[in-house]
Formats: structure tokens, C-alpha cells, sequence
């Protein structure tokens, strides 16, 4: 018995104190999906949505805002997000800037040229791997992420659609629940995934 646990703890040693490793599934994902390059465009954005009930309780994965994600991907592909949740205060400032200035319609105030809207499809989590409970585990995690994507003309109502997918790998091993990547987080996974199936549906778009 004790030749079997020095074993266990001599191989926990050589594997190291922690080997948790995050990447794309297809090393060249990211590049292949790139980033959109075009006119930059004025946009708003809806909340973020689920395509079914069941979904929706993944939120609380994600440590960030769904929304703030979209917004800030939509951002990384030049496209210029105007706020509107705090319409009602901008629409104050704007009516006391307008008295102080005569009137004058104030010209910085831009009209959105597209409407954003994001439904999350599915979410898929694989895990693969050693599993001896309580002892040691080596496993693979996997995330996959599918979305739609809706932008409406605001000038003319034209809708365009796509869809997208993200797919995120990363390992995690623990030993005797006392060493390796303990209490692992998804959430960083999670928004990459997220963040790759917009930017695909993004290119897809093709404006």
C-alpha cells in the first residue's frame, strides 16, 4: 500500500502542480473567422436571447453581461454601438443643451443605421478524459456554441440573418482534491466560444 501511494505521488510530481491549458479547438480558428473589415456602421443593441427556456439558465455561467459581450465583439468588428438604454437621461441632456444654445438641434446625435439582435442556439459541454473520483482526474473539456444574428436596416426594415458557431477546448487535472486546477471557472471559456460564434455569424453578414 505505501509502494502504491509513493507511486501516485511521485507521478502527481512529474505532471506538475497544475496543467490547465486553454485553446481553440482548430488552432487556426481565430484566424480563419478574422475580424470584419468594411464601412464602419452605427448600430443598436437588443438584449440577448435564448432560443429555449433550458438555455437560459446558463447564464449564470457567464461572469460577464451577454449583452456586454455582444456589444463589445460588434466593436471589435468596427461597427460603432450607440447607447439607448439611458435614452430618456441623453434625451434630458439633449433638450437642456438645445435651451442653452438657442434651440438648435444639437447635430452630434446620431440615428442607428442597423438594429442588432442575438439568439443563443444551443450550448454544448463535453468533458472526456480519466475520472477516478476523489483520487485523480485528467480530463478534456470541450464548449461549443452555435448563435443567430439579426440586423435590420433602420432606413428601409431589409432584414439580413446568419448563424455562427464557436468552439473552445482547455484541460484540467486534480489530484486528491488537494492539488491541480481546483474550483476551475468556465466562464473564460465560455465567452471565448460566445465570442467566436458571433464574429463568425459577423463575417457571415458580408456588409
Amino acid at each position: 500500500m505505501k509502494k502504491l501511494i509513493l507511486i501516485i505521488s511521485l507521478t502527481f510530481i512529474f505532471l506538475g502542480c497544475s496543467s490547465k491549458e486553454y485553446k481553440l479547438e482548430n488552432p487556426n480558428r481565430l484566424k480563419d473567422v478574422g475580424y470584419r473589415v468594411g464601412n464602419q456602421y452605427d448600430v443598436v443593441v437588443g438584449d440577448v436571447e435564448f432560443s429555449n427556456p433550458e438555455l437560459a439558465s446558463s447564464e449564470k455561467m457567464f461572469e460577464k453581461s451577454l449583452k456586454t459581450i455582444f456589444q463589445n465583439e460588434l466593436r471589435n468588428n468596427d461597427f460603432r454601438v450607440l447607447s439607448r438604454e439611458e435614452l430618456l437621461q441623453v434625451m434630458r441632456e439633449h433638450a437642456f443643451s438645445t435651451t442653452l444654445s438657442n434651440g438648435a438641434i444639437n447635430p452630434h446625435f446620431s440615428v442607428s443605421d442597423y438594429t442588432m439582435a442575438l439568439k443563443i442556439t444551443n450550448i454544448g459541454l463535453d468533458d472526456s478524459g480519466i475520472l477516478i473520483p476523489i483520487i485523480f482526474n485528467s480530463l478534456e473539456h470541450s464548449i461549443e456554441i452555435s448563435v443567430e444574428l439579426s440586423m435590420i436596416d433602420n432606413r428601409t426594415g431589409t432584414i439580413y440573418g446568419s448563424s455562427g458557431s464557436g468552439r473552445v477546448s482547455f484541460r484540467t487535472w486534480n489530484a486528491l482534491i488537494l492539488m491541480g486546477d481546483l474550483n476551475v471557472s468556465y466562464s473564460v471559456p465560455l465567452e471565448n466560444a460566445l465570442k467566436l460564434a458571433i464574429r463568425d455569424a459577423i463575417i457571415k453578414l458580408r456588409i
